[in-house]
């Protein structure tokens, strides 16, 4: 008795096609033409199954990816006529499937399916079988009949160039592709990607969404008329990382757009060129524009910066075709910008599809193409069956037990970026989308067992969240809303793992322990110009020369990695923007003029402080006759200092530096000491100035009288016994600015830090008073032992009494006063 007979039918051709699938060519072969099955001649009875005829199809040539249908026409969109049961399976050296697919359940009556989405069958080879069964469910001697039958595989017209790579050293961080491709900070906007030329994107009123690579619209992700990727903490590339070559090529050096910063623009010889903005000025592989030099796959071309128009220090990567192949791509700038993702959807492309007017020209935007050499195949997809199975895609694992499902369906999955819910929640690493379909395309969402997704989330980044707040979450609206999971987790809290009965959008996620921006306050010394305050808007109004330092926060302390780093620009009035340069020393301005400087710091955890901005007036010239003018009004109030007039930076004069923690790609640590006394010597100097300006407008005799006198006993220890915070005028002290500052210094018993900063700044005011009122010269020399007294003091107050340091540095101050009077009085 035969088992049952093997018909080998090698049928395949080529046809070219136009379809639905704009941009594509199918590849189409021939499975059947069509016929008649009787079980008693050719068919077997075996498994509870009537074979009909088994059709082995060889597929000859790569597979590149993309859809495979099975249809009655060669389009793909053909109906199928067929009576209860068809199955595939991919044979050598894959043996993908069975993959069953019911016609109908009843026997002996035909049905019209619609076509057939085999993609999950293939794989990328040069060589391989594809096997078609055709059989009944119903132990019957009665005739079956299937219609014509095609195997259409949409491939692109030109041959993929799976060529590029991620612009950094990914895998040196501890991530993988999938990981890092998905940690993205600003996306390409598949409606308007018109960045780059800004009259164009003018036009167009979509100011506040943009489309994603997978057909979603979004208002929460970053930013609108995007044209290309931008990479930066989240995805692990920081401020000096290298920067890499996706691919081989020309590289030329472009400084030429102000808003790309330095820019490395690589000709790939093969119709793409790749461009690199925001760069370091220093570590280019290149810096002569107009001069190309080849580079290797993976060679350091730059440094990650962030010169140009930004808010952080970033890659922006962006791939241009040469559409028309004249070898020049800056004739198809916005029109040739391409998405290296690819088009992630079966709807059209509205980028594709898109038509503008660009010099008298009507153009039409670009077809994309997953171009990663490591996203070349489609996400995983499986065929679930009613046996159950474990399938693995990426970091999830989905394990069904048996009868999970009544019939075998298509279990696909789709890797999502991170999600960005709020300051309270957000994704870690990855998320993954999950759905079940069958062959009429009917989505199962529930199922009739539970199922359990495991999450591997080791190189996720899990320490930098709150162990207690981590879950699993699901989504049923594309990612609108959430629901938490029962999720439990290993020791380490990097395993996960929930049951559930459906399938949806998950997310593993979480409370960042540090989720606040650095606070960065900007400190000035100079002299003041009261006498011109009222000729401008903005009340810092300097003779020159000025210096500027930066003074950096990271919060909350106990869980912060500390600041990665600062940047700064200074633009006078009158000429272009400047460019954004890391601050990590003091920097003066000696030139006549108003200056904005602009600042802000990002922490380790990514969090970037919004620019903060403030205008100042360098004036060294008499008061005006005429009417005042006008600055912008400063956005912040920086410390001041209006005592302080060198003609150079001084060396005894407090050098901050902005130190990046040791989680930051720069290296280094913070110094909190260092930084408490560098902020808070600003603050003691501003206070100073305003306090011995006081003073000399009250004459010698409130000064004479403190100093012959002293301070009053029963004042001194009424403000001694008040309670933190309460005013001298409550505490019975008499309101004259310098007995103020002396008797809250005498006063600091339980040796405050707020009582000390205040006794020190009796102990300036009385130099400052001596050499102004006696000695009528240049007060800054003054300042030189107040500033080593004061660091001296800061040392040193947390291990001694108050009493013997305000003892010392009130001799220190005499001293030093009574002997630049014999100095002046020698010439």
């Amino acid at each position: 008795m035969r088992r049952y007979i093997f018909f080998t039918i090698l049928l395949f051709f080529f046809i070219p096609l136009k379809n639905v699938h704009a941009g594509i060519t199918p590849r189409v072969v021939k499975i059947t033409d069509g016929f008649s099955m009787v079980p008693g001649d050719i068919g077997i009875w075996r498994n509870g199954r009537t074979y009909y005829e088994i059709n082995r199809i060889y597929v000859d040539g790569h597979y590149f990816g993309g859809k495979a249908i099975i249809s009655s026409t060669p389009d793909g969109t053909g109906t199928i006529h067929a009576e209860d049961l068809l199955s595939f399976a991919l044979g050598v050296p894959f043996r993908k499937g069975p993959y069953d697919v019911i016609t109908t359940t009843t026997c002996g009556h035909a049905i019209e399916m619609p076509p057939i989405d085999v993609t999950h069958m293939m794989a990328i080879s040069d060589e391989y079988s594809f096997d078609v069964y055709f059989y009944s469910l119903c132990h019957t001697d009665q005739e079956r009949t299937v219609g014509s039958l095609y195997l259409t595989i949409f491939e692109p017209e030109q041959e993929p160039m799976f060529f590029l790579d991620l612009p950094w050293d990914y895998e040196a961080k501890g991530l993988k592709f999938l990981e890092a491709s998905t940690a993205i900070s600003s996306y390409f906007d598949h409606e308007y990607p018109l960045l780059s030329n800004t009259a164009l994107a003018n036009q167009y009123d979509v100011k506040d969404s943009l489309i994603t690579y997978e057909n979603i619209r979004s208002d929460k992700l970053y930013y609108t008329a995007h044209d290309g990727y931008d990479y930066a903490a989240i995805s692990k590339a920081f401020l000096g990382d290298p920067v890499l070559a996706a691919a081989p090529g020309w590289a030329t050096y472009v400084n030429s757009c102000g808003a790309c910063g330095n820019a490395i623009y690589i000709d790939h010889d093969n119709g793409y060129q790749t461009r690199y903005y925001h760069l370091q000025p220093d570590g280019l592989v290149v810096s002569t524009p107009g001069e190309p030099v080849w580079v290797e796959d993976r060679q350091q071309i730059g440094k990650v910066g962030a010169t140009g128009n930004v808010t952080g220090a970033h890659i922006h990567f962006m791939v241009v075709q040469d559409k028309n192949g004249d070898g020049n791509f800056s004739d198809n700038i916005p029109d040739g910008i391409t998405d290296p993702y690819g088009w992630q959807s079966d709807d059209l492309d509205p980028w594709e599809t898109f038509t503008f007017m660009q010099n008298g020209q009507e153009k039409t935007g670009n077809a994309s193409y997953r171009l990663w050499k490591s996203g070349a195949a489609d996400p995983p997809s499986f065929t679930l069956s009613k046996g159950g199975g474990k399938y693995l895609s990426g970091r999830y694992t989905f394990t069904f037990p048996k009868n999970s499902t009544d019939k075998d369906l298509v279990l696909q999955t789709k890797f999502l970026p991170q999600t960005f819910q709020n300051e309270q929640r957000r994704s870690v690493g990855f998320s993954i989308e999950a759905i079940a379909i069958d062959a009429f395309h009917t989505v199962y969402e529930n199922f009739r067992k539970y199922f359990t997704i495991h999450l591997d989330a080791s190189r996720f980044g899990v320490s930098r969240f709150k162990p207690d707040s981590l879950s699993i979450y699901s989504s049923s609206d594309g990612g609108e809303t959430w629901q938490q999971e029962d999720t439990e987790f290993n020791e380490n809290k990097d395993n996960a793992e929930i049951s559930v009965n459906h399938l949806t959008i998950f997310s593993l996620m979480g409370e960042p322990l540090d989720s606040i921006a650095p606070v960065t306050t900007a400190t000035m010394s100079g002299t003041l110009r009261e006498d011109l305050s009222e000729y401008y808007d903005t009340p810092y109004v300097y003779e020159t020369p000025v210096i500027v330092w930066m003074n950096p926060t990271d919060e909350p302390a106990a869980d912060s990695l500390g600041v990665a780093y600062s940047m700064y620009k200074v633009v006078q009035e009158g000429e272009e923007d400047a460019e954004w340069q890391e601050y990590d020393e003091p920097f003066a301005l000696s030139e006549e003029g108003t200056y904005t400087i602009s600042f802000f710091s990002e922490d380790g955890d990514g969090n970037i402080e919004d620019p903060q901005s403030l205008t100042l007036v360098l004036n060294n010239g008499p008061v005006p006759t005429s009417t005042p003018t006008s600055t912008p009004t400063p956005t912040m109030s920086p410390t001041v200092s209006g005592t302080i007039s060198p003609t150079s930076i001084p060396s005894q004069s407090p050098s901050p530096t902005v130190e990046p923690s040791a989680s930051s790609n720069t290296g280094g640590g913070e110094n909190p000491t260092g930084d408490k006394i560098k902020a808070l010597i600003g603050t003691i100097l501003g206070a100073a100035t305003s306090k011995a300006t006081d003073i000399i407008e009250h004459g010698s005799e409130i000064a004479q009288n403190v100093i012959e006198n002293g301070v009053k006993e029963t004042e001194a220890i009424a403000i001694a016994h008040t309670p933190t915070g309460q005013s001298p005028e409550d505490a019975g002290v008499d309101e004259e600015p310098f007995e103020q500052g002396v008797v809250l210094g005498v006063s600091c018993q339980n040796n405050t830090f707020l009582g000390n900063i205040f006794f020190f700044i009796a102990c300036v005011d009385v130099a400052l008073f001596f050499a102004k009122q006696y000695m009528m010269k240049e007060v800054w020399y003054v300042t030189v032992i107040g500033l080593t007294s004061c660091a001296v003091f800061f040392v040193t107050q947390s291990a001694c009494r108050v009493y013997l340091w305000s003892a010392l540095l009130l001799i220190l101050q005499f001293v030093y006063v009574f002997a630049m009077r014999k100095v002046f009085a020698n010439g």
